[in-house]
Parts: C-alpha cells; sequence; structure tokens
C-alpha cells in the first residue's frame, strides 16, 4: 500500500525525524471528509518538519568547531571557537 511520508532533512546528511508517516490508497482521495483531514495533517507535519529542521541547524551553528577543522558547525557557516579560562584556587 502508497505510504505519505514527512521527514525533516538536515543540512549535514543525518537523518531527521519521520513527523507523518501514513498509508493511503487512490479510493481515500475520494472522501471530501477524508481529504480536508489529510491536508491538516500534512500542513501539521510540514510545520513540525520545519520547526526540527530549525532546531537541528541552530545546534549545529552554535558547536564549537576542532582546530583541525573537524567536528560541529555546518558546512559554510564561518568556523567559530570558544576560549574557556579556568582559574584554580591561589
Amino acid at each position: 500500500m502508497p505510504k505519505i511520508i514527512i521527514q525533516a532533512s538536515h543540512s549535514d546528511g543525518t537523518p531527521g525525524s519521520v513527523t507523518l508517516a501514513e498509508r493511503a490508497v487512490p479510493t481515500d482521495l475520494q472522501n471530501d471528509h477524508y481529504m480536508l483531514q489529510l491536508i491538516d495533517r500534512l500542513a501539521w507535519a510540514l510545520t513540525d518538519a520545519e520547526q526540527l529542521e530549525s532546531q537541528h541547524h541552530r545546534a549545529a551553528a552554535e558547536r564549537p568547531v576542532d582546530d583541525d577543522g573537524g567536528g560541529g558547525g555546518i558546512a559554510g557557516s564561518p568556523r567559530r571557537l570558544i576560549e574557556v579560562a579556568v582559574a584554580s584556587p591561589a
């Protein structure tokens, strides 16, 4: 049976969360009530996926980047280095 899937996608290639996975058949589309409910579910799933993508993008941008060029960050985004000073008691 055919399936409708809405899945967030991340720019770094990691798989995103599925926000809708629903089986559907063409005969379902002949029912106006089903169609209206499906459109509602699609809209909610798309909104949720977009929010997940935005959260992932922000989290990736806030991760520090290793000195060797690896690690966090997003391809094409400026590198950021966060320095932390630790004071020991005298």
